[in-house]
């Protein structure tokens, strides 16, 4: 198995955007005013909420 590997967003059939708007973002953040669409009350929260999402 390869590493991961940071490449320009599309540039290959197999390449796959994981940013936060996408299905393999996390929907969670403590912060206000981001594209999260669920705020909770800490960074710590969000990561154990996106756990579980996943």
């Amino acid at each position: 198995m390869s590493s991961t590997r940071v490449v320009h967003c599309k540039k290959a059939p197999y390449d796959v955007y994981i940013g936060r708007p996408s299905k393999w973002g996390n929907p969670f953040s403590h912060k206000p005013g981001t594209q999260a669409r669920f705020v909770v009350a800490s960074r710590d929260a969000a990561i154990a909420a996106y756990r579980e999402w996943i």
